[in-house]
């Protein structure tokens, strides 16, 4: 819930999807959402399902952040992270010490970093907030469910009461929606 405006995560994604999906189809796109209204009651595993189910190229999941350090703001950007480089056979218990495996769909990783990097990139240019780059996870139920290109993308932190009031502008959730697009 926002810090200064006191609105829930839910209606400003969105809001903000609703916004993105307008433009995307005046670009010439065709989107699938997962959800139109506040009454879905779905789970992350089962919107990356029918993300896969949909013949979409991508998914793009729109969150809002929140930490406990309210001077905390911009926008980010989570994948999976990559198979391990090291072949095992060659370099042994040495590999597993060097960088975990992502056991679920590590082969989608290259289009999904340079995914959620042109997004991340793109939003900040747009809206000017500060690029906190793309994170990489093999622990989220947001992705690890994902057949196809994913890109997490949280557009700011609630818990900022800066960007809380940015994040309930409609010109600025216009250049949120537009610099995913773009």
């Amino acid at each position: 819930v926002g810090t200064s405006s006191g609105v829930p995560e839910y209606e400003v994604t969105l809001t903000v999807a609703k916004k993105l999906e307008k433009e995307l189809i005046n670009r010439g796109y065709h989107v699938v959402m997962i959800r139109t209204s506040h009454d879905v009651n779905m789970s992350s595993a089962e919107r990356s399902v029918a993300a896969n189910k949909s013949g979409a190229d991508i998914l793009i999941r729109l969150h809002a952040d929140s930490m406990d350090n309210s001077s905390v703001y911009g926008a980010l950007s989570t994948c999976m992270t990559a198979q391990n480089p090291y072949n095992s056979s060659v370099y042994g218990a040495l590999s597993t010490c060097m960088t975990s495996q992502n056991p679920y769909n590590a082969s989608l990783h290259d289009k999904s970093y340079n995914l959620s990097k042109k997004i991340v990139d793109t939003v900040c240019g747009t809206t000017g907030t500060k690029n906190r780059g793309v994170q990489e996870t093999d622990s989220s139920s947001d992705i690890n469910w994902c057949e196809i290109p994913v890109c997490v993308f949280e557009m700011g932190f609630l818990s900022n009461p800066d960007e809380d009031t940015w994040l309930q502008d409609d010109g600025y959730q216009g250049k949120i929606a537009s610099g995913i697009a773009g």
